[in-house]
């Protein structure tokens, strides 16, 4: 469960996989597929973008930190939510990019968001009552985006010709 983000008018370099029938193919024939679909993936960067809730909810914050003035505030409201919003053009996306690049910068350690869940440090196991009132046992926020992942949006932000968060 998370958000998909599609590119509106992604740069395309390659032609994309056919798509095959999962249910009648073999475990090999569905394992290339999978290889060359993520190869296809990696050489069009702005076509999507994935991430789980609990990536996206910093990810957002951080647009709404770093973007905020490129998007107006219904928008920014609604690419939390899954119905298709998202800035549309790619100039608009150029200026996030580089504004996450700044970021990246001074910022090494990824972004997190303390919404009040969290989970035993390490594990993503969640924490109960009793281990938040032990202060022996180490817990953080289930909300963080590693910096590779912020990354990854960077590359898609820079060829994605607009985006909609589905």
């Amino acid at each position: 469960m998370g958000m998909d983000v599609f590119g509106n008018k992604p740069i395309i370099r390659s032609e994309k996989p056919e798509t095959i029938n999962y249910n009648s193919a073999s475990d090999a024939e569905r394992t290339t597929y999978f290889d060359t679909l993520r190869e296809w993936e990696q050489e069009n960067p702005g076509v999507y973008f994935r991430a789980n809730c609990w990536a996206w909810r910093p990810l957002h914050d951080l647009i709404f930190q770093l973007c905020g003035d490129l998007i107006d505030s219904k928008t920014m409201d609604s690419m939390g939510a899954n119905d298709g919003a998202g800035p549309q053009t790619q100039k608009v996306c150029t200026k996030m990019a580089s504004r996450f690049e700044e970021w990246l910068e001074h910022n090494t350690e990824g972004h997190s968001l303390d919404l009040g869940c969290h989970v035993l440090a390490g594990t993503g196991r969640f924490a109960k009552q009793e281990d938040l009132d032990n202060p022996a046992v180490k817990t953080e926020t289930a909300y963080f985006i590693h910096d590779e992942h912020i990354k990854e949006f960077v590359n898609f932000l820079r060829e994605c010709g607009g985006f909609s968060v589905c």
